[in-house]
């Protein structure tokens, strides 16, 4: 079968130990953000980027980064920020662009007043 007689042996020790194939550790090294670091980043998050001091509401994965490195002293690459936000629960979305110079006051009137009925 081209299976050393050493690894069926592996295998079936395994199983009578009640380990089976699929309760491999987990791999990689554990996350160095607590669970209550991780709640407190969503609490940042969750409060927006402007409130944390950001010139506009839009969080990037280098503002999360930043934000992490400088309140919880971890450096992180953005390559894992990503994975750490999906586990976390949040998805990607592209914000919707709005016109800064938009009045929705006046808008409102216009739709109202002045927008012709056909």
């Amino acid at each position: 079968m081209g299976v050393n007689r050493k690894t069926v042996y592996d295998w079936k020790k395994r199983v009578e130990n009640g380990h089976g194939f699929r309760n491999r550790k987990k791999k990689g090294r554990n996350s160095r953000l607590t669970d209550k670091k991780k709640a407190e980043l969503k609490r940042i998050v969750d409060s927006g980027a402007t409130s944390y001091g950001f010139r506009t509401n839009l969080w990037t994965l280098k503002r999360i980064a930043s934000v992490i490195e400088k309140e919880f002293g971890v450096h992180y690459n953005t390559t894992y920020i990503w994975q750490l936000l999906r586990i976390m629960g949040y998805s990607a979305h592209i914000p919707i662009a709005v016109a800064m110079e938009k009045d929705n006051d006046y808008v409102k009137k216009w739709l109202s007043k002045d927008y012709p009925s056909t």
